[in-house]
């Protein structure tokens, strides 16, 4: 009986070897999504306000996929694309980025949406007509985008080599009958319609990058992706803006 034991303590090993070894792949088969951006991707006004404000994990990169996924959630209220570079050049980010799988990056917004003014805008509650002066302070903005956007690829691609998703900007403003409303939904298309012709999609064919329309899912549906009197997408918006990430996943895969 007794030398029977070593046979069975040797077979339990070999068990917990390959147990092990087993639950390393699956760990390692996981999805690692490494996502970029302001506070879309933030996911800020999903949950009740927090001070300071926390990441939802309603927010569209933790929806990416079929579930099991590993979120580094790279972003923060306010940012713009000048921000982007400058993190990205942290080491904290680069850490984050050598493990990614996929990257996704949603910027841009509070650029064009500083240089126009909108605020302020928001606040006078009167219709207003683009000037001479607003259309070259979008123009502007979108100039420094550009530069920006194209510096932070290039960082991202000193740390890694994974698949980036871009996502183009929606406009947060639907079509309305109200003078007010309907000159916000123009301006809206202003900046979106120039920005994501001009700088992003043409960023994303330059780069090799995934072109993620998030306008086109946005155009007509505003009611019910944005909170109301806010910017920010609702769950619905934000389960959207992850459908378009996760219908690209299959054509890279492999990922690891």
């Amino acid at each position: 009986m007794f030398k029977k034991l070593p046979i069975l303590f040797t077979i339990i090993l070999l068990l917990s070897i390959m147990f092990s070894t087993f639950a390393s792949a699956n760990e390692h088969e996981k999805l690692t999504v490494v996502s970029l951006g302001d506070s879309i991707t933030f996911g800020y006004n999903l949950e009740k306000p927090q001070n300071p404000p926390k990441q939802s994990q309603n927010a569209f990169p933790f929806l990416i996929g079929t579930g099991g996924i590993e979120v580094l959630n790279v972003s923060f209220p306010g940012w713009t694309s000048t921000h982007l570079v400058q993190v990205l050049n942290t080491s904290e980010a680069g850490t984050k980025l050598q493990q990614a799988d996929v990257i996704t990056i949603y910027i841009g917004a509070n650029d064009l949406m500083q240089a126009v003014g909108l605020g302020e805008i928001l606040v006078s509650k009167q219709p207003i007509v683009p000037t001479e002066v607003m259309i070259n302070k979008v123009n502007t903005a979108a100039t420094q985008l550009s530069v920006n956007l194209q510096e932070s690829i290039k960082l991202i691609r000193t740390k890694t080599d994974a698949p980036i998703m871009l996502y183009s900007i929606y406009n947060p403003f639907g079509q309305s009958t109200d003078p007010f409303a309907a000159s916000l939904y123009n301006i809206g298309e202003l900046i979106t319609t120039k920005v994501n012709t001009e700088v992003i999609s043409q960023i994303a064919a330059h780069t090799g990058s995934i072109y993620l329309d998030a306008y086109t899912k946005f155009t007509g549906n505003q009611v019910n992706y944005i909170i109301q009197g806010d910017f920010h997408p609702t769950k619905a918006g934000h389960e959207a803006l992850a459908l378009l990430a996760t219908k690209e996943l299959p054509s890279l895969q492999p990922l690891k």
